[in-house]
């Protein structure tokens, strides 16, 4: 049994940025700004499908409003890729969402001037996010550092997993199969804190992890667990990754199983992956008759978009 290439289960993660801001004085007060959210730029999905997303934030003095289709500030200033702290969290209660947070340093009198926009990039010139410095109401506003001053930045980024069912059907040697997609392990930060800033879905392999079938009296479990029942683990050499394609803001992840692989009694009745972009169960009803005479290939498209 071959499944088409052309059936493609879809799941989606939504992303989101904030800055807070803290002004070191000459006289070690610290002045704060609130947390504010940042526009996570077309570039920036782009970029963060294929490579790592940071390591440079940019300040500077433009008023323009952030725009998807911005790719760097409207008058940078100045650049930091001095990095004082990175740390990853899983959010364990719903909404459930992973958390890279990064604090930026600029030196006293590198950042000087009246600030009014910043944003994050993956070099000095191009930005992954962008936003305009506001006050708590909302408004744009004007930070001020001193020449004495050091700017520290801190930037929290959140990767937001899906949390409903996708459901598809297929017909197969005149046999309908209806396949639901769920998330699975969604606190389990091996899993869920690969999507991050600092890590681009095409390049981490933190998370790679075997497939696995399991039997056809196995159901799915919450989004915090996995299907019930003994799984049979697969090669992790069956996935495959498509070329990401700048624009679309999805990527392809082929499961390919070859004639000895997943074979379980009584057929397939729910799967497991973790290919890099967090993990999924998927179950198949009736099971899939997978055994030592067939193959079974299926694609994952993992669409990623702005929370």
């Amino acid at each position: 049994m071959n499944m088409p290439k052309q059936v493609v289960i879809e799941q989606a993660t939504k992303v989101a940025g904030y800055f807070k801001l803290e002004v070191i004085r000459a006289d070690g007060t610290i002045k704060s700004t609130h947390e504010f959210k940042n526009l996570v730029l077309n570039a920036g999905l782009d970029r963060w499908a294929i490579n790592t997303a940071d390591g440079f934030c940019h300040v500077g003095t433009g008023s323009a409003t952030p725009a998807i289709t911005d790719v760097a500030l409207q008058t940078k200033i100045a650049t930091t890729g001095t990095g004082i702290s990175n740390t990853t969290t899983v959010q364990g209660s719903s909404p459930y969402y992973n958390q890279n947070t990064r604090v930026y340093q600029f030196a006293a009198g590198v950042a000087a001037g009246n600030l009014t926009e910043i944003g994050i990039g993956w070099n000095t010139t191009q930005l992954f996010s962008r936003a305009l410095i506001v006050d708590s109401g909302g408004s744009p506003t004007t930070l001020t550092i001193l020449a004495t001053e050091i700017l520290n930045v801190t930037y929290i980024f959140r990767a937001y997993p899906p949390t409903a069912d996708n459901t598809v059907s297929v017909t197969i040697s005149g046999t309908s199969y209806t396949i639901v997609s769920r998330p699975s392990l969604v606190t389990n930060i091996n899993f869920w804190s690969a999507p991050t800033l600092t890590n681009g879905l095409n390049t981490n392999n933190n998370n790679v992890s075997q497939p696995a079938t399991y039997p056809s009296t196995s159901t799915l479990g919450a989004v915090t667990s996995a299907p019930s029942g003994t799984q049979l683990a697969c090669p992790s050499t069956a996935y495959s990754w498509a070329t990401y394609t700048n624009g679309n803001y999805y990527l392809d992840i082929t499961i390919s199983l070859g004639v000895a692989d997943g074979n379980s009694a009584g057929g397939i009745g729910a799967m497991s992956i973790q290919p890099r972009s967090g993990a999924y169960q998927l179950s198949f009803s009736p099971a899939i008759p997978k055994d030592s005479t067939k193959t079974f290939i299926l694609t994952v498209r993992h669409f990623f978009t702005r929370h």
